[in-house]
């Protein structure tokens, strides 16, 4: 009962996040910036229901598709599960990217490129078909495994495909990276990063 009450805290909390977002910048009028409350919530939402119940490496060995830049810290953070739902290009986009140099940074990146080139969606439908996957990578308790909440998130990404939105992203992590996109029009990304290694 008490993993029930954190899951659907969870829910609650990114849901609101959503909702804030898309009252405050659905009407196109304002530049959403991750320095601003509402985004950078949103964003840590979004990481908070995706990573829980990730297993650490030590604990479940190689995860899924490892890297050969894979950190033995590389488990329980995004970028093990973004490489069940990305395609080769985007991932060798975001291998390339020269100041982000860690896994946290690089599952980071995917989140924030996922949310403004409209693909939350699509991944997110990708990676609930994947079961088999999914269970080697969480703990039963995790998020992603409670399929009547999971199901919930495919619905939530939709929103962001359809506020009409200017949105600028600062991340600061390991990776610092801004991505820059116009919602329902002529979308183009940029990243800047400056990281720690």
């Amino acid at each position: 009962m008490e993993q029930d009450a954190v899951r659907q805290n969870l829910l609650d909390r990114l849901l609101d996040a959503v909702k804030q977002c898309q009252v405050y910048y659905g009407a196109g009028q304002e530049i959403a910036m991750e320095v601003e409350p509402r985004v950078s919530t949103l964003c840590t939402e979004w990481e908070a229901v995706l990573t829980h119940g990730l297993y650490r490496a030590r604990e479940k060995g190689n995860l899924i598709r490892p890297a050969p830049q894979q950190s033995k810290d590389s488990a329980g953070c995004l970028w093990s599960l973004a490489k069940l739902c990305i395609n080769l290009e985007e991932e060798a986009h975001l291998l390339s990217l020269s100041h982000v140099r860690t896994d946290v940074g690089r599952g980071r990146a995917w989140l924030r490129m996922a949310l403004n080139e409209r693909t939350m969606e699509r991944c997110l439908h990708s990676i609930a078909s994947q079961e088999e996957a999914l269970r080697t990578m969480y703990e039963p308790s995790a998020f992603l495994l409670d399929q009547d909440r999971a199901s919930t998130l495919p619905n939530m990404a939709a929103v962001h495909t359809h506020m009409h939105t200017h949105m600028r992203t600062h991340m600061h992590t390991h990776a610092h990276t801004c991505i820059h996109t116009c919602t329902h029009m002529h979308t183009h990304a940029y990243t800047h990063a400056h990281t720690c290694t």
